[in-house]
């Protein structure tokens, strides 16, 4: 709000609409978490109402409303009412609220990111398919690596700069992007990790530089977050044909180390013989439900023949050498 008001034209600002919605927010209470400078006692819902249709309603422009990490204030907001014994279910009233506000206004855009996924959310929220509604008419959008030759020409860009090599014909820039999965974050830090070495520029120092990244206990590439965030994403228990309840995480966990040791691509059948191999777990559909979901996180990816593979060659090689993982002929067979 204090960014929305900075940015209004000073004839917005003398009309008064702005403040006067802005002063409605005060005191407001969301979920026992969010509160906004006590003013006097409103319901959040009708003042968030209120304030964008009148934000919207005084604009022939388009609106885009950007809320970051969205689905972490969901579950924060989920799990402080269940922890208090509250029935308000806020989280979904959120949902809903912003959906009204999608429908109500044809010149409002909403942007929802975020480091946990919203699916992850909406499935512990009571009434799964209840809350799946309030999203169905957002188009869903994964920030994918970059295009090979992007990658390239951003790899070549760096070792330029950095004064490396000028020389795109020597393969630096495709060797680096390419074990690099495409994906600038490791692009960059990989080409910055270079640049302190005195030694001339070569395969073998790129792969020594890169064998050294993934067991390096610092972590400077943040990957121990694939697996640190499987608690976070794939919470609570199953139970196992014998009535013991299984960690859903430690079954997730197990997909992936079976995953990550395979040459091939795998079916379904394959990864369900994998976890049944270290629980006793007789439910199919778990399986499904679970490598639908770790695709969804990009731990996976699935091809035209409906197999599973790791999504990133980088983070399954990180992925065996943390687990301590030998490489196998993985049975593929249905």
């Amino acid at each position: 709000m204090t960014l929305l008001k900075h940015a209004l034209s000073p004839s917005d600002k003398a009309s008064g609409w702005f403040f006067k919605t802005w002063e409605t927010f005060e005191g407001v209470e969301v979920g026992g978490l969010i509160k906004i400078p006590e003013y006097r006692q409103k319901d959040w819902k009708e003042l968030l109402q209120t304030a964008i249709n009148a934000i919207c309603s005084n604009t022939d422009d388009t609106v885009v409303f950007l809320w970051d990490e969205l689905p972490y204030m969901l579950q924060k907001i989920n799990a402080h009412e269940i922890a208090s014994a509250s029935t308000d279910r806020s989280s979904l009233k959120i949902m809903d609220v912003l959906r009204a506000l999608r429908q109500e206004n044809t010149n409002l855009r909403m942007i929802f990111t975020g480091s946990i996924g919203l699916h992850h959310v909406l499935n512990t929220l009571t009434n799964d398919s209840y809350a799946a509604e309030s999203v169905n008419d957002l188009e869903k959008v994964a920030l994918l690596p970059l295009e090979k030759n992007a990658a390239q020409e951003m790899a070549q860009a760096h070792l330029t700069k950095e004064r490396l090599t000028d020389e795109p014909q020597a393969g630096f820039a495709e060797s680096i992007s390419r074990q690099c999965d495409y994906i600038p974050f490791y692009i960059e830090k990989l080409i910055r990790r270079l640049t302190i070495h005195e030694q001339v520029l070569s395969e073998a120092l790129i792969n020594q530089e890169i064998a050294m990244i993934l067991t390096d206990a610092n972590d400077d590439w943040e990957l121990e977050h694939f697996r640190s965030r499987l608690n976070i994403y794939y919470k609570g228990d199953i139970l196992d044909a014998n009535n013991r309840k299984v960690q859903r995480s430690s079954v997730a966990k197990a997909i992936l180390n079976h995953c990550a040791v395979a040459t091939e691509p795998q079916s379904i059948d394959a990864c369900y013989r994998a976890v049944k191999a270290s629980y006793n777990i007789d439910d199919r559909d778990l399986i499904i439900g679970l490598l639908n979901n770790l695709a969804k996180d990009h731990y996976l990816l699935r091809d035209e023949q409906g197999q599973y593979h790791f999504c990133f060659s980088l983070v399954q090689r990180w992925w065996r050498l943390t687990e301590d993982l030998a490489m196998t002929e993985a049975n593929n067979h249905a």
